[in-house]
């Protein structure tokens, strides 16, 4: 079965930013990645959220976060032995300056380089 070397963490995101969320799946065979958001499949039809794999690296890109955006995020890696997932909570702030409270936190996550704001 599939196996996560690296999962996906919580993030905070100022409204309109980008957010991309990311881990990464070993397994053989190469697993497949399916992204919901609070237990329903991520539309990507309005080209808003991306969907990229690079071998075993999944992101799922977001342009312009809006409060709708806020919830927890869930990736399923499967191949024909079985599936495992991990997930994250994605809480979005006020507007870029109303951000005081959540700078430390936000420091924190691009220390560790899991979670790319851009």
């Amino acid at each position: 079965a599939p196996e996560f070397v690296r999962f996906l963490r919580n993030a905070g995101v100022p409204l309109h930013r980008d957010v991309v969320l990311e881990c990464e799946a070993t397994g053989s065979p190469a697993p497949q990645a399916r992204w919901t958001k609070s237990g329903r499949e991520i539309s990507t039809t309005d080209g808003r959220i991306v969907q990229e794999v690079d071998g075993g690296v999944f992101r799922l890109k977001i342009k312009g976060v809006t409060a709708a955006d806020e919830g927890e995020y869930i990736c399923e890696a499967s191949n024909a032995l079985g599936s495992v997932h991990t997930s994250a909570k994605l809480k979005i702030g006020g507007e870029e300056g109303d951000e005081e409270e959540e700078r430390g936190e936000e420091g924190k996550l691009n220390e560790v380089g899991r979670m790319t704001i851009q």
